[in-house]
């Protein structure tokens, strides 16, 4: 049987990234592995951020309705918690573009065992037109991915 010594949980404020995060903290404390929260930027979240600038009160609506992610803020609060319930390896990692892809990337280079990731990420029209992360991340990942409802 194959060990699980690191896990790769992708985290984008949804629920569905939130209850991701508790079976990811649950799983690596029963295995005793390193945990690596990973968020990515998407660049269409910087347009977006472009586009609140320029027109307020239609981005706040929007703002309202679907949220922009987490910040690095929230990712540090995410790693003292996990190192707080008895971790002992936590890392995070920010970056920016493609959301699948970059995931891909980070589980490549940091050799993990296992991704686990929501079922459902914030909603977006580039979601609908591209496809979902999840679905992505399950079909090219080169190990096991874990989806949480």
């Amino acid at each position: 049987m194959h060990m699980i010594s690191k896990v790769l949980i992708a985290m984008d404020g949804s629920e569905s990234s939130l209850r991701a995060y508790e079976y990811a903290s649950f799983l690596t404390k029963r295995c005793d592995a390193a945990l690596i929260i990973v968020n990515v930027c998407d660049v269409f979240e910087k347009i977006t951020d472009k586009i609140k600038q320029e027109f307020g009160d239609i981005a706040k609506k929007i703002e309202a309705e679907g949220g922009t992610g987490i910040t690095m803020q929230l990712l540090d609060d995410y790693k003292s918690q996990a190192e707080n319930s008895g971790i002992k390896q936590v890392k995070t990692i920010r970056r920016e573009g493609n959301a699948a892809a970059e995931i891909l990337h980070i589980a490549d280079e940091e050799n993990v065992d296992n991704i686990i990731i929501g079922s459902k990420g914030i909603k977006s029209d580039k979601e609908f037109l591209l496809g979902s992360v999840s679905y992505k991340v399950t079909h090219y990942a080169k190990c096991p991915v874990t989806v949480v409802r």
